[in-house]
């Protein structure tokens, strides 16, 4: 039973202190991705990851995006969904047409079997798609819902209640629909209604997903609702979950590992278990936008989609966890730990000591020791009664009792510690500067007692360790010591050349690891009281040969920490531990590691401590693939120009490649970039070989195959060779070899004005993007609030206008007015009243819809284009656009100042002339401000 002292530390703990951190790596326009509005996330048959952009679509290769757009077949790159169908195809939605990937195009599909035939499929945003158990595919559309069966589409039947907004077809073979204000089956042909009598919130639900159990959730922006298989009505499931749900209209819904639902809230990424949600935010590292999508790929790494800030990863999820001096730990320098129970472990840092909460997460400064305590503890261990001990180098040293939380401090110890550690006997072991300590209880209670031994040949000792048959080893200055029938014997180390100042040892399985005073690794093999082989461990085995721990967990495993990250060996294979599998920091700190009795280990660094709940899974098997992406090879005279990447990596930072062409040589060559390149290649067969290698993982892939054929050129033909030769031999001879030679200068020369040309246009072609995507941002944004521009917002309404009156379908145009501004600069400053502007457009943003648009319309007129608003969300919509700025304060150097604003909207269907919509939204915002402002009037109702 735990004692109450401790159970009373955990639930203060759970009380008050902060959260842990998880790990994230972003992608921007640094890796390639050249959009940051992420509008789908998917993961094709080949392990290759899509993302579908407002301006392009993107594949992720490495840790680089590759983009795909015109070139491809793709007509328009406002990318709305991305689908992988069951057969691992990838099927991308635009606003004008939806595309099937095949090959490297992609192709689109035409409406048939109507008047209509061949017309493009406009997909809607947030569309949705299904998988049939027949193989065919079901996409919302412009049109509505469309079944795709052989390249074209028909429109679905038996028809639902309008509009439809998402589509599920569940496991059992039913078809669930977002219908109208609530939910449709369709089963046997046959559509029901489900709605409030069956659980069912009146609301708009865009999202439908079906769990691994297979339960059905669907999401509206105000309810989360859940149907187990076994039941006929669904469950509002919002236990836990924030009032202010909606996260800006974003309503993905994913499914972890462990089966655990996860869903996109206000304030970060919500996740469903045991009957509550648990909100993961900005605490905990989330970056603080709106998340748009959620994608767990086949190796269950979780894929985040950020409102304007591009695509992150949570490294090592539902594994890893970190607590740096942001969530309360006293000093980012780690320098001991001890997990003292299932839950608890104590974290002693720079500044202080912590108790962390593995189980809730959280974190609490513990000072019981005092100045002993904020004094940095260097090391601390737990004797088998379950006593901790806290040594500082200093030789203090405290023992606290768990069973009434009691403390003792024992006289300082002589010299320097160096290390401590607790035996199997209950014993505490100190190794100091000046001499080998041992506490042992007694009837009078615990002493420490220096060692006093003949083979002691030195009273400078570095470490002490019990192998896992239970022997003792320690080191001094002077070499290597074994504990052998109560009597210690100095390790002959024979002519093997080592430095006998072992700063750190660990003794496993027939062998003793060592790493001495310049830091590097030896593995010795040692028969009775002498070394007889030595296996020196260098970089590339382990990352860096600054070694600042060597530590044995319970398995046998030996953790090596360095400089970059650890490594970690399982008496068979090396794995390696970065920042890129979920670790905190690279840089780690001396001896601070610590294996947890349930297999975890608890590593610190110089930015914090990290917790990895499962280490048994770096050795799961990887599937590492080499895959060539791109492959030219024109023939005679012209270059070869390959493409490749690595999939399955556990770690892209160490990513690399080897490759080769057979047919022309036999070595490798290496690179760390996805590309090689071969000048004129004579005539011949060849084979592309290249193999991805993870030298964190020490795993070398398969080789990645292509094969290229070089013709002869004319003059070799049989014909010439057989009729000409025989009269012209002796003159061949000659020429033969000038030809040769020349051909030969003429190929080098060539070579190198190619790769010259080549480097140029590749810079070139670089820097007229950048410039091309900076002249384009400048033309079309507004140079104050960054929203579209006058110029660029009529470009759009003159698109949307057009689009209604081709598809006869709705639109809002809305102006807005900012009520009394004028006020705002007389009082405050034009530059002062730019910044309300600033902060008035941004809250515009965040009220907006992904596919909504937004422009300065001039001083503080705003104008709002809303493409597809139905009127009775419509009204709804456009009160939230009117509480945006009411709903808090603007500060203006400190002062609070409350703005309000007048909309008035003009409501289109079908054709309709811009400048009659832009005068009829007017008339309606002179309305508004007749009537007292802070309101929305409408100029028309729909036809």
């Amino acid at each position: 039973m735990r004692p109450p002292a401790l159970l009373l530390l955990v639930f203060l703990l759970h009380l008050c202190a902060a959260a842990q951190r998880f790990p994230l790596a972003g992608y921007g326009q640094s890796n390639g991705l050249g959009n940051l509005n992420i509008n789908g996330i998917v993961e094709d048959g080949e392990g290759f990851l899509w993302v579908g952009t407002e301006n392009g679509l993107f594949r992720l290769e490495g840790d680089q995006f590759r983009r795909f757009g015109h070139d491809q077949g793709l007509a328009n790159e406002f990318v709305y969904s991305l689908h992988v169908d069951r057969a691992g195809q990838l099927w991308v939605g635009t606003d004008d047409g939806l595309y099937h990937k095949q090959g490297d195009r992609f192709v689109d599909v035409r409406e048939a079997g109507s008047e209509a035939a061949g017309r493009r499929l406009g997909v809607k945003p947030d569309a949705a798609f299904a998988d049939e158990k027949n193989g065919n595919l079901l996409v919302v559309t412009s049109m509505g819902l469309v079944e795709v069966s052989g390249g074209s589409a028909h429109r679905y039947a038996p028809a639902v209640p309008q509009p439809i907004r998402s589509v599920l077809a569940s496991r059992e073979g039913a078809l669930w629909i977002g219908c109208g204000d609530a939910l449709c089956r369709v089963a046997d042909g046959q559509w029901s209604r489900w709605g409030e009598e069956r659980g069912v919130p009146r609301g708009v639900w865009m999202e439908l997903f079906q769990a691994h159990d297979g339960t059905l959730w669907a999401r509206d922006g105000a309810h989360v609702i859940a149907l187990p298989e076994d039941r006929d009505r669904f469950h509002i499931e919002e236990t836990g979950l924030p009032a202010e749900r909606a996260n800006d209209g974003y309503f993905t819904i994913a499914e972890d590992a462990a089966g655990r639902i996860l869903t996109a809230s206000a304030h970060g990424l919500a996740r469903w278990q045991a009957g509550h949600w648990t909100v993961v935010g900005a605490a905990q590292g989330l970056p603080p936008y709106p998340i748009t999508m959620l994608r767990r790929d086949h190796e269950n790494r979780l894929w985040l989609g950020l409102a304007g800030h591009g695509l992150a990863q949570w490294l090592g999820y539902d594994q890893w966890e970190s607590w740096t001096p942001q969530e309360g730990l006293a000093s980012s320098s780690v320098w001991s730990i001890l997990p003292v129970s299932p839950t608890l472990t104590y974290v002693a840092s720079e500044q202080g000591l912590n108790i962390v909460n593995s189980a809730t997460g959280a974190i609490q400064s513990w000072d019981r020791l005092g100045a002993d305590g904020r004094e940095a503890v260097r090391f601390m261990q737990q004797t088998s009664d379950g006593h901790a001990w806290f040594v500082n180098r200093s030789g203090v040293i405290n023992e606290l009792d768990p069973a009434n939380q009691a403390l003792r401090r024992y006289p300082a110890l002589t010299g320097a510690i160096r290390n401590a550690m607790a035996d199997r006997e209950n014993r505490l072991w100190v190794a100091t500067s000046s001499g080998l300590y041992v506490n042992t209880p007694g009837p009078a209670g615990r002493v420490f007692q220096p060692l006093r031994d003949a083979a002691f040949d030195t009273n400078y000792f570095y470490d002490i360790a019990q192998s896992p048959s239970g022997e003792f080893w320690a080191s001094g200055r002077t070499g290597l010591f074994h504990l052998v029938g109560g009597h210690w014997h100095k390790i002959d180390l024979g002519a093997n050349h080592l430095d006998p100042r072992f700063e750190l040892i660990a003794p496993l399985a027939g062998s003793v690891w060592v790493s001495d005073y310049n830091h590097a690794i030896d593995r010795l093999r040692i028969v009775g009281d002498k070394v007889a082989g030595v296996e020196a461990v260098n970089p590339p085995v382990v990352a860096s040969e600054q070694v600042v721990f060597l530590r044995a967990d319970q398995r046998g495993w030996l953790w090596v920490g360095t400089d970059h990250g650890a490594d970690v060996f399982n008496g068979e294979n090396w794995r390696r531990v970065t920042q890129d599998n979920g670790l905190l920091w690279n840089d780690l700190d001396e001896r601070a590691f610590a294996a947890a009795p349930d297999g975890s280990v608890w590593i610190g660094s110089s930015a914090g401590v990290s917790h990895w709940r499962a280490p048994q899974d770096a050795f799961a098997p990887l599937d590492l693939r080499a895959v060539i992406t791109s492959f030219e090879a024109s023939g005679r005279g012209r270059p070869l120009l390959a493409s490749f990447t690595g999939l399955g990596a556990a770690s892209s930072e160490e990513l690399s490649y080897r490759y080769r062409l057979r047919g022309l040589e036999n070595d490798w060559t290496e690179t760390t970039h996805g590309e090689a390149r071969y000048a004129s290649l004579p005539p011949g067969h060849y084979q592309f070989e290249v193999e991805a290698v993870d030298g964190a993982q020490h795993l070398v892939s398969a080789a990645a195959v292509e094969s290229v054929l070089i013709n002869a050129p004319w003059w070799r033909s049989g014909p010439f060779e057989f009729t000409i030769p025989l009269l012209l031999f002796a003159l061949a001879l000659q020429l033969w070899g000038w030809r040769e030679r020349y051909l030969r200068r003429r190929a080098e020369g060539l070579e190198r004005l190619i790769a010259a040309r080549t480097e140029e246009l590749e810079t070139e072609k670089a820097e007229l993007l950048a410039a091309r995507e900076e002249l384009r941002i400048q033309a079309t944004r507004d140079s104050l609030t960054q929203l579209w521009n006058r110029r660029a917002i009529f470009e759009l309404l003159e698109t949307q206008l057009a689009r209604a009156a081709r598809e006869d379908s709705r639109l809002a145009v809305v102006l807005v007015d900012l009520d009394h501004f004028k006020a705002v600069n007389d009082r405050f400053g034009h530059l002062r009243g730019d910044r309300a502007l600033q902060e008035a457009g941004r809250r515009f943003v965040r009220a907006a819809r992904p596919y909504d648009s937004i422009g300065r319309y001039g001083g503080e007129e705003f104008l709002i284009i809303m493409p597809g608003l139905d009127h009775d969300d419509g009204v709804a919509r456009l009160e939230v656009f009117r509480r945006a700025l009411t709903r808090e304060p603007f500060v203006i150097d400190g002062a609070a100042l409350q703005l309000t604003c007048s909309l008035g909207v003009s409501w289109v269907r079908g054709a309709a002339v811009l400048e009659d919509v832009l005068d009829s939204a007017d008339r309606a915002l002179y309305l508004a401000k007749k009537l007292g402002r802070d309101r929305v009037e409408y100029a028309n109702a729909w036809r």
